[in-house]
Order: structure tokens, then C-alpha cells, then sequence
């Protein structure tokens, strides 16, 4: 049977040899880099990017786009857009109501009322985190028991 401190010396051996070989690789890439039991144990996993949706209540404003050309006008193209709002809710449960906003519209005030609908809308996003590696073997102490020496406690 195999100790612990058996065990890490074969793993360093395997990475004493996996440096050697990727050694040579370098001077002559027949084939590629043979990863490290560093590399490949002792390393979490990484948090990929994402976001969490859900469905809300939400206040949408929709704004018309430019008016059509005409013989006399001609008008740089808009388009119709909305602009998506989340409600937010009262202690009843319900959405808390919001006025309506003013737009200039090429030279006329138009009065946008928004409206209630249900909409899938971000509610959280996690941002990309790499994976951490661990120290290397070579920095691990172990306690005399289990580095095979005859005595259990330090002697100081």
C-alpha cells in the first residue's frame, strides 16, 4: 500500500517527466504539448458568462417613426422604436402607474402613453470568471505520519 507522501513523489516524477517531454516538443512539434497533472487536476473550472430572464410586468413606449416623404419634404429615415421599461410593483401587487412621456416629432410634441405588458426581461447577469489552479505539489507539507517517518507529532 501506497502513503501520501508515495504518491506525490510519483506525481512530481510525472511532472518532472511532462516537462521534459514538452521540452523537446518545443525544438521539434511532432505532436502537441502533453498537459501537466497541474493543468488538468489541480484547476477549477471555469464561470462561464451568462444571464438569468424571467418574464416581468413592463412599461413599454412606443415611439412612431419618421413621417412618410413628400413632394415639398423629404425626411431622414427613423424607425419606429420601444423602449422597454420594468414596472415596479406596489404593496397591492399590482404595477405603480407612470405618466406619459412628451416626444418631439419633427416639430410637433406628441404625447407617448405607455402600456402595461408582460415581458422577458435580465434579471441578473454573472460576468465571465476563470478557473483558479491550485498550488503545485512540490509546495504541499505534509505532517511526519504522512510523509513516512516514524514519528507522529513535530518534535520541537
Amino acid at each position: 500500500m501506497l502513503t501520501v507522501s508515495e504518491v506525490i513523489a510519483k506525481l512530481e516524477a510525472l511532472d518532472i517527466e511532462t516537462t521534459a517531454v514538452n521540452a523537446a516538443l518545443r525544438s521539434n512539434p511532432v505532436a502537441e504539448t502533453v498537459a501537466g497533472y497541474d493543468a488538468i487536476h489541480r484547476r477549477s473550472s471555469d464561470r462561464p458568462a451568462g444571464e438569468r430572464r424571467a418574464v416581468r410586468k413592463c412599461w413599454v413606449y412606443r415611439y412612431p417613426g419618421s413621417p412618410r416623404d413628400t413632394d415639398k419634404v423629404k425626411f431622414q429615415y427613423e424607425a419606429p422604436h420601444e423602449e422597454v421599461r420594468q414596472a415596479d410593483i406596489g404593496r397591492d401587487g399590482k404595477a405603480i402607474p407612470v405618466p406619459a412621456v412628451q416626444h418631439d416629432y419633427y416639430g410637433r410634441v406628441l404625447t407617448i402613453t405607455p402600456t402595461l405588458e408582460d415581458r422577458e426581461v435580465v434579471t441578473e447577469r454573472v460576468s465571465f470568471r476563470p478557473g483558479q489552479s491550485e498550488a503545485p505539489l512540490s509546495s504541499v507539507r505534509l505532517p511526519p505520519a504522512f510523509s513516512g517517518e516514524a514519528y507522529i507529532w513535530p518534535q520541537g
